[in-house]
């Protein structure tokens, strides 16, 4: 049977026992073709128009693409070796321009060849230390104290390494997480990284969540995290009515139960493809009633 053929039975058998097996953990050789998909109770309630289906076509690119419009994609278009969505760069400078000519420390997941710790360093300014971690070994060769570049090797998934590194040049006040794409490890790290790892007010900044519809995820996918992510922001309405937020109000809390880290979250923000989470020391909510 050609590889063709045995891939399609494979998504066959899959589609036929549904993926509440593959959620429960069993035939794992399913794993691999779980797709996320548009929650269809929730596109159901869109307008008619609003979720008819239409054709988008591309953009029309000039020479050089637009890049030449950000501080990041001009910067971009000098240094050989990566590769981007264009998409990218505009959010660089919409969630990094504040950073600039500070003394940061970035981390970045994910090395590849080099060329996007040599755009934060260019981007963000002498000042900044530069952290990239990868698990491909080649990357040491990218390893340029001298610079304030510094390279370490291990798996975005191993929470010993990690922990290592942060010790050794963190908290960070920025960290990007471009690293396997895969979810389970880009929620491997943020859990190991976020609390400990990233100092208040720093951004988390996650890339390429396009690989979830690709099928490249297992459940619960990044999004579904990240969805998560949001919920946790307003966790705290859960059970509680308005009269427990009033300071004006002889029913105000003077506390509530909570997850830890939705005292941590200011904000998640998602773009296309990226998903953008600001730490901040919070409090709960309050209202002051007239």
């Amino acid at each position: 049977m050609s590889n063709a053929r045995s891939k399609k039975r494979i998504q066959s058998i899959a589609a036929l026992f549904g993926y509440k097996l593959i959620r429960q953990g069993r035939y794992p050789i399913l794993k691999r073709f779980y797709k996320a998909r548009f929650d269809q109770n929730a596109l159901a309630v869109l307008s008619p128009k609003l979720r008819e289906t239409i054709d988008w076509p591309t953009k029309e690119f000039e020479e050089g693409y637009g890049l030449e419009l950000t501080a990041t994609g001009s910067l971009w278009r000098t240094i050989p070796g990566g590769h981007k969505w264009i998409d990218f760069f505009p959010i660089y400078d919409r969630e990094f321009s504040h950073l600039r000519g500070k003394q940061l420390r970035v981390l970045e997941i994910g090395v590849y060849k080099g060329a996007s710790l040599k755009l934060w360093r260019e981007f963000f300014g002498s000042d900044c230390m530069i952290v990239g971690v990868d698990i491909n070994a080649n990357c040491q060769q990218f390893d340029d104290p001298a610079s304030n570049i510094h390279v370490r090797i291990g798996s975005q998934s191993d929470s010993g390494f990690l922990r290592d590194v942060v010790r050794e040049f963190g908290p960070f006040d920025l960290i990007i997480d471009d690293g396997s794409h895969l979810s389970h490890h880009q929620i491997a790290s943020f859990n190991e990284l976020f609390l400990d790892g990233l100092r208040s007010k720093g951004v988390y900044f996650i890339e390429d969540l396009e690989h979830v519809y690709w099928g490249h995820t297992s459940r619960p996918s990044a999004m579904d995290f990240l969805k998560m992510l949001a919920d946790m922001v307003n966790c705290v309405f859960q059970g509680t009515s308005y009269p427990d937020f009033s300071i004006n109000s002889k029913k105000m809390r003077s506390s509530f139960s909570v997850p830890r880290l939705a005292s941590l979250i200011e904000s998640v923000k998602f773009y296309r493809s990226v998903a953008v989470i600001q730490k901040a020391n919070t409090h709960p909510p309050a209202v002051y009633h007239i």
